[in-house]
């Protein structure tokens, strides 16, 4: 038996047996953390599959709540009717809410997701007819079968059976979508200080605690640690090296990818005044390499058409950074003299989130990448 089938099973098992062996409190407390899992898998599917980001989905929990309490406690009728009209009430409201933050974008998407969280909060609080700030009471509790469902005990099986669904069906989708459209994660492992707009008085990068675990567990497709060459700062060049030969011996360990981002910095510049040099970064590409790189993360040369040394260099699958942001022309221009160059790929940031339309930049960026251009 596989030990991620013993794993799961020894989970169940403790599921199961649990409201044996603790109290009513203890029940009511896994209860609660049960369907806080329900809202966390909406979150892995809005965000795992539908690529967007809220901080707003306890309001969407509020709804289908008030909804099913309003129907059963001052309108008398059937908690499964409730439940019905919870989930297409709730349905309705995200539809007309997603219809108009959805044209956001950038940090104004999570925003306004955090914004409605808030108002609808309020709203409930301050309608007398859901009982304002002290809510309803009287809820009728749900039956199955006869049975019914309002000791705590009783609920924490219905409870655990949806969030067990939940998690399968999740999985499901999410391994459903294979090649490049099955979305993925790139575990940042390193934090550093060399990114304001003036140089720090002691640079450092140093990597997270458990960085690669946290990579497994989080289901990342590799994780990726910078390589500094910043003329003056031989300590950092020094902390980086020790934390890619750290970070490549806990990735073998672990079956995990390591990316490694060679960044070369002009001197004495903050925030990212990277050297396009190609001398300088075809060493440090280098460098990335022997050091177990499975594949970099590199800028783009000053020169473009020299970029094939950068690649040569590698000997792994070289991904070129957007760097800062740069007129829409000049930035497919650059992506397509990389990739005639045999880059294989793109990693871009801010000329993407930053853009007036990142959707549409990324259809003009795929369309270049996978050779698609109008």
């Amino acid at each position: 038996m596989k030990p991620r089938t013993v794993v799961i099973a020894a989970i169940v098992a403790l599921l199961a047996l649990a409201p044996a062996a603790i109290g009513k409190f203890g029940v009511s407390l896994l209860n609660d953390i049960g369907i806080g899992a329900l809202v966390a898998l909406g979150l892995v599917m809005l965000t795992g599959v539908g690529g967007a980001t809220s901080f707003g989905q306890a309001a969407f929990v509020g709804i289908a709540a008030y909804a099913t309490a309003w129907l059963t406690s001052v309108q008398g009728l059937s908690p499964w009717l409730g439940l019905v009209f919870a989930l297409l009430l709730t349905g309705v409201a995200a539809f007309l809410i997603g219809a108009l933050t959805l044209r956001l974008g950038g940090h104004f998407l999570p925003l306004s997701t955090i914004a409605w969280g808030l108002s609808i909060a309020l709203l409930f609080g301050n309608v007398e007819a859901l009982g304002r700030h002290t809510g309803l009471s009287n809820i009728p509790a749900i039956s199955l079968f006869g049975v019914s469902l309002a000791d705590p005990r009783a609920v924490y099986y219905l409870i655990w059976v949806l969030v067990g669904l939940g998690v399968l069906f999740c999985h499901n989708v999410l391994q459903s979508r294979p090649g490049r459209d099955k979305p993925a994660l790139v575990l940042r492992a390193d934090v550093a200080n060399v990114y304001g707009p003036e140089p720090p008085a002691a640079a450092f990068s140093l990597v997270v605690d458990d960085a690669v675990g946290h990579a497994v567990r989080l289901d990342a497709a590799c994780v990726c640690v910078n390589l500094f060459d910043i003329p003056g700062m031989d300590e950092l060049r020094r902390q980086c090296l020790e934390n890619v030969s750290a970070l490549r011996t806990a990735c073998d360990r672990a079956g995990m990818p390591l990316m490694v981002e060679p960044l070369v910095m002009k001197p004495g510049g903050g925030g990212y005044e990277v050297d396009g040099d190609v001398d300088r970064i075809v060493a440090l590409v280098r460098q990335a390499a022997e050091l177990g790189a499975d594949l970099v993360k590199a800028d783009p040369t000053d020169d473009l058409s020299e970029y094939r040394r950068v690649v040569v260099a590698a000997r792994v699958p070289v991904l070129v950074r957007g760097g800062g942001r740069v007129p829409d022309d000049e930035l497919l221009r650059r992506t397509r003299a990389v990739l005639e160059q045999g880059a294989a790929g793109i990693v871009y940031g801010r000329n993407v989130i930053q853009h007036p339309d990142p959707a549409g930049m990324v259809r003009a960026l795929r369309d270049v990448v996978h050779g698609a251009e109008a």
